[in-house]
C-alpha cells in the first residue's frame, strides 16, 4: 500500500507539481493511516498548496476534491502543511493524491 498519484491528472498538472518538487527543500510523503488501511479506506483527492513566495513554506493546504474520508484528507494535508520550497521558486502547487489499499505505489508526490 503506499501513495499513489493518479493517471487521471491533467499532465500540466504532473508538469506544475514535478517543476515544484524540483523545488521542494522538505517534502515528505503522507503515510497510509495504519486504522485507515485496516479499514480498507481508499480514494483520491485533489488539493491545492498555496506556498509563501518570500519564505518557501506552505502557509494553506485547500481540499479541491475529497477523498471522500476525512482521515485521508487530514494525512494528505497535514503532511502537505510540512512542505518547504526554495524562496522564490513556487507560489501554488496543485495536485491529486491518494491512497489505493493493497496497491503498490505507482509514484510519490508526482515524481
Amino acid at each position: 500500500a503506499g501513495l499513489l498519484v493518479s493517471a487521471n491528472v491533467s499532465a500540466e498538472e504532473m508538469d506544475q507539481l514535478r517543476d515544484a518538487r524540483k523545488h521542494a527543500v522538505f517534502s515528505p510523503t503522507p503515510a497510509y493511516p495504519f486504522q485507515a488501511r485496516f479499514d480498507h479506506m481508499k480514494g483520491f483527492g485533489n488539493f491545492q498548496l498555496t506556498v509563501n513566495y518570500e519564505t518557501g513554506a506552505v502557509t494553506d493546504v485547500k481540499v479541491l476534491g475529497s477523498t471522500r474520508y476525512g482521515v485521508l484528507d487530514n494525512q494528505i494535508i497535514n503532511t502537505f502543511r510540512q512542505w518547504r520550497f526554495q524562496p522564490h521558486t513556487v507560489r501554488t502547487v496543485t495536485t491529486r493524491f491518494g491512497f489505493m489499499f493493497g496497491k503498490k505505489g505507482l509514484g510519490n508526490a508526482g515524481e
